[in-house]
């Protein structure tokens, strides 16, 4: 079947987005968004996407004037840097369901396409790792940073954020292949995804690794739980095999490839008293209630603390980069609490770069920004998008699984860094997650039709005049 016009726009949309997504020019990353946003508005088009993302900006506005009410120290530039950083989440949030789209024809197109990506980016990131074990002599501890696929297609490691942005993309592919390589017999597509799993667990992003196992298992059981014995058994046993063979590769990698790294992770070395992760958990729950009476439940406010767009405005931090001077415009809680713990990490050789003794992530970046009120709308927001993906899909049960597992694996991903705040990792996955929603949506809807029209034809009959 052809596509029309609409569904044919959208595919081209994705894939040039999702070509800059991959592309090593960051700002081509964070433009990749607004371009998804423009094209989709104007050319398919969608103005309720466009008019939602005008009406969420100028509730930004009113945020950034309460915050200057109430924080005497509100740096406003910070606000609409966070802004920037922030848009590509809110524009994947409103993304809008289509009826005149074929979700199903896009998703399959969309889907060879994914394939070609996560075969070529695992192949130079494993070229770039035998590299980096040729520098090095290992391809334990710093090696993986040289994995970092077209993110940074240089051999020599960039020693920023594309290695673990090569994680999450990788790992978001793997999980939306998910049904192809477990319920199709396809022997080419069995080599592909071993070989990106190999790739990602070669990165060494380790903990990004322990998220993508853990929010498996997790989904796993959400998805089953609610299932008869019987037919949850027979389900496991269909997928069991596949299942212990790729984690038991996965594993053996991990061990065999990465013992200090793994050693590090397993120690728990990074949950120390002394580290400036738990440091600035000590600064956002004692310290800063204290000299902020509003924090607790506002938080700081956008930008003004330990977000991305927190961390760029401070001058100290672009792309990952740590430079030398303090800008103007950091907040003097930054200055207090937030760069000393940041230093502390980078001069430390037992923290290095490690994301999980960072004094920053998502969540932190959510509690110290927006204060407790803001977890709960995280929280909430969880919620009701997992509520949704039940109540779309509760007939698909591997695209339940699938799309629990994609969101669950980003909500995790906020423990490690500020990886909400990078689009370029994760914005055309998370887009090809929900094209994969509003196919069960547009599947489900069309199935209550056809079941209803019979009985809306027997009630016409009934009222005729001439039955």
């Amino acid at each position: 079947m052809a596509m029309n016009r609409n569904t044919r726009m959208l595919y081209w949309i994705y894939i040039a987005v999702a070509v800059l997504s991959w592309s090593p020019s960051n700002a081509l990353g964070y433009l990749a968004p607004f371009l998804f946003l423009l094209a989709t508005s104007f050319l398919i088009p969608q103005w309720n996407f466009l008019a939602l993302f005008i009406f969420l900006t100028i509730a930004w506005i009113f945020q950034t004037v309460f915050y200057t009410m109430i924080n005497p120290n509100f740096q406003i530039i910070n606000s609409f840097i966070s802004f920037a950083t922030w848009s590509g989440l809110m524009i994947l949030i409103i993304f809008p369901y289509k009826k005149s789209i074929q979700y199903t024809i896009i998703r399959k197109k969309l889907f060879i396409f994914a394939w070609m990506i996560l075969f070529i980016e695992s192949i130079l990131g494993i070229i770039q790792l035998l590299y980096g074990f040729i520098q090095v002599g290992s391809t334990d501890l710093s090696v993986g940073d040289f994995v970092e696929g077209t993110f940074h297609p240089d051999l020599s490691p960039e020693l920023s954020f594309s290695n673990p942005m090569f994680s999450i993309g990788i790992s978001l592919l793997l999980i939306l292949l998910w049904k192809d390589v477990t319920e199709r017999r396809n022997l080419l597509k069995y080599i592909i995804y071993l070989v990106g799993l190999s790739s990602l667990v070669l990165a060494s992003t380790i903990h990004i690794i322990a998220i993508f196992v853990v929010t498996l298992i997790i989904s796993w059981f959400i998805t089953t739980v609610k299932i008869k014995p019987q037919k949850m058994i027979i389900r496991f046993g269909k997928n069991v095999t596949i299942v212990i063979v790729i984690f038991a590769v996965a594993t053996s990698l991990l061990l065999s490839a990465q013992p200090r790294n793994t050693q590090y992770l397993l120690s728990a070395r990074y949950l120390s008293k002394n580290t400036p992760r738990t440091g600035i958990m000590e600064v956002i729950i004692r310290e800063l209630p204290k000299e902020y009476s509003f924090f607790s439940l506002f938080g700081l406010g956008p930008g003004q603390f330990a977000s991305r767009a927190g961390l760029i405005s401070t001058g100290l931090y672009f792309g990952g980069q740590w430079k030398s001077k303090p800008s103007e415009i950091t907040s003097q809680a930054q200055k207090k609490y937030l760069l000393p713990l940041k230093i502390k990490q980078i001069e430390n050789p037992a923290f290095g770069r490690s994301s999980t003794a960072a004094p920053h992530s998502s969540w932190i970046a959510v509690f110290s920004e927006w204060g407790y009120l803001g977890v709960i709308v995280a929280i909430l927001l969880l919620l009701i998008i997992l509520n949704k993906v039940n109540r779309a899909v509760h007939s698909f049960p591997t695209e339940k699984l699938i799309l629990t597992w994609g969101i669950l694996f980003f909500f995790f991903l906020g423990l490690g860094e500020v990886y909400w705040e990078v689009p370029q990792a994760w914005f055309p996955g998370l887009v090809l997650l929900k094209l994969i929603y509003f196919e069960c949506k547009q599947s489900t809807l069309a199935s209550k039709n056809e079941l209803s029209q019979p009985a809306a034809i027997e009630h016409n009959t009934t009222l005729s005049p001439d039955g």
